[in-house]
């Protein structure tokens, strides 16, 4: 097949109409085109077995439902996104010499690591979307990402090896490649109606493989239950937080509850197996909480970029978590610049000498509320970073490390550490943060991984 990007673009959004007025994929969803894998090389590359046959997309939310935690709902009537089964639910169905992927409500093709793995001796085009988060459209080619954007409104802020490679494409389908960020509340911003559907339409161009409803309705998806590694490792460090069975069984249990929906999508759900019904019942039986688990309710999610970090910092002492926070605020304040500010170098300092931290960053202090207004008074260029969590959106980065010192003074070490490090890791933001936290670990042995 020749290379479709340098070809005349003849779909359009106007042929995706349908999609964003039907939700064939639900609301939450990734959908990818990867070859030359086939559905069930895709399952196997990505760590899954056991696949089951289900037709219809239709049918593929209460599938991927089967593979998450049973009931994650408490008897207080809180969702607890702990309770997890440490697994991704993948369907796959073969589509004109590509494999279509479907994740309803995931996003595991999405990711530069898996388009790394599943195009890297072919060709991945992804696109996912999550009304919570940032959409992403990620075209890869033997390994490597070429472009990718958030597609709703990020069109002219592109990142990837070949950045400009699909403009022509972009300005034919009607996207803004405008490099200005537009406020909502701004008169000139303007919402996008068709903007999915010109990214299916784009998709179309790049793959020439259209998405049809009569496809979606009727094609035949091997679906399997795949690991998340980065869940799995986080689950086997905190046993104590995901309920009272081990991950082997929670797979084992995620994967037979598939099989049973594959082959009797409309039995009762009512009429819960006798596994499940010890599985909910045990659930919340779990023995009493950490301390790390109590300080991680406090703090911001570290373990979103660094599973093994805070496993490591709830064990360590408290002269360690003391060094570890002056160390992780003080190159927060320098990658942002801040370190020209005498408030910033009396409160590093204060830190360095484990002292109380100056006002305002006393915790007790009565001008806590004044801190953010320091950094109008600070004569700094302003710089922005993109956050590690979300790569296509820029932030302020002395607003994103000033945190790494109103942090610093929580009374608990702990929850301390957890939130100076998260700050530091947004004031480097992508790619840097990756080097930052390699020189944490190597800066302080004494925590174990």
């Amino acid at each position: 097949m020749g290379v479709r990007h340098d070809h005349a673009v003849t779909a359009s959004a106007d042929d995706y109409l349908w999609f964003i007025e039907e939700y064939p994929l639900g609301l939450n969803f990734c959908a990818t085109l990867v070859r030359p894998f086939t559905p069930d090389e895709v399952i196997t590359a990505l760590g899954g077995a056991e696949a089951v046959d289900i037709t219809g997309a239709d049918r593929l939310d209460g599938a991927a439902e089967q593979v998450g935690y049973p009931d994650p709902i408490g008897e207080s009537g809180v969702f607890d996104a702990d309770l997890d089964t440490g697994l991704d639910f993948i369907a796959a169905a073969g589509l004109g010499g590509w494999t279509l992927i479907v994740e309803p409500n995931g996003f595991r093709c999405s990711t530069e690591e898996s388009a790394a793995l599943l195009s890297a001796n072919g060709e991945l085009v992804s696109f996912y979307f999550n009304e919570n988060t940032a959409p992403v459209l990620r075209w890869a080619r033997d390994g490597v990402t070429l472009v990718s954007f958030d597609p709703s409104g990020g069109a002219g802020r592109r990142e990837g090896s070949e950045p400009d490679r699909l403009v022509p494409a972009l300005k034919s389908l009607g996207f803004d490649l405008s490099t200005e960020e537009i406020d909502p509340d701004d008169p000139r911003w303007q919402y996008d109606e068709k903007w999915q559907a010109r990214t299916l339409a784009l998709m179309e161009h790049l793959t020439g493989i259209p998405i049809t409803s009569d496809f979606l309705e009727n094609a035949r998806f091997r679906c399997a239950a795949v690991p998340d590694e980065h869940s799995l490792s986080w689950m086997r460090a905190n046993p104590g937080r995901i309920g009272s069975l081990p991950v082997e069984e929670l797979a084992v249990r995620a994967r037979s509850r598939l099989t049973a929906y594959a082959a009797d999508p409309d039995r009762d759900e009512d009429d819960v197996s006798a596994q499940d019904q010890d599985l909910a019942a045990t659930s919340w039986e779990r023995p009493e909480r950490t301390r790390l688990e109590e300080a991680m309710e406090r703090a911001n999610p570290l373990q979103e970029y660094d599973r093994k970090l805070p496993p490591a910092l709830g064990d360590a002492d408290t002269v360690t978590l003391r060094a570890v926070i002056a160390w992780a605020a003080e190159r927060a304040v320098a990658v942002a610049g801040l370190g020209v500010m005498p408030w910033a170098s009396e409160a590093l300092e204060a830190l360095r000498a484990q002292r109380p931290l100056p006002p305002p960053f006393d915790p007790e202090s009565e001008y806590q509320a004044e801190i953010w207004e320091l950094l109008d008074q600070a004569p700094v260029t302003w710089t922005t970073v993109r956050l590690p969590g979300d790569p296509l959106v820029e932030i302020s980065q002395q607003h994103v490390a000033l945190p790494a010192l109103i942090d610093a003074g929580d009374p608990d070490p702990l929850v301390a550490a957890l939130n100076v490090i998260f700050a530091s890791v947004g004031a480097h933001g992508k790619p840097a943060y990756h080097a930052f936290l390699a020189e944490l670990w190597k800066q302080f042995p004494q925590l174990k991984r």
